[in-house]
């Protein structure tokens, strides 16, 4: 009778462990998704000023200059002006590195 006690007694007391195991895994992976997730919105904010370009004819020993004015005769060809002072830093990205990155010392040129 006592064995009998006892043991259900333990498996009482394992199921009730175990519940809040659960509890504190499901609460330990929310805050994972939020943790991913404000820093997603964090990465994003960042990147506010950042200018992605593609379709640019550009080779592989232009410099950042030599970028920066082709952005510069791209945008005022669609009408927004830019000049090479805008610009904190340009750089080629993508796979085939046919693209262009620019951050830009204000988010207001790029409205």
């Amino acid at each position: 009778m006592l064995l009998c006690c006892t043991s259900q007694f333990y498996t009482e007391l394992l199921q009730q462990l175990d519940d809040k195991i659960t509890m504190i895994a499901a609460a330990v992976q929310n805050q994972g998704l939020l943790a991913h997730f404000q820093n997603d919105k964090l990465e994003q904010y960042i990147r506010r000023e950042n200018v992605r370009v593609s379709g640019l004819n550009i080779s592989d020993n232009d410099s950042r200059d030599v970028l920066m004015e082709k952005v510069c005769s791209l945008t005022q060809s669609i009408g927004v002006e830019l000049n090479k002072d805008d610009f904190v830093a340009c750089h080629r990205v993508g796979k085939s590195r046919n693209q262009v990155i620019c951050r830009l010392k204000s988010r207001d040129k790029k409205k």
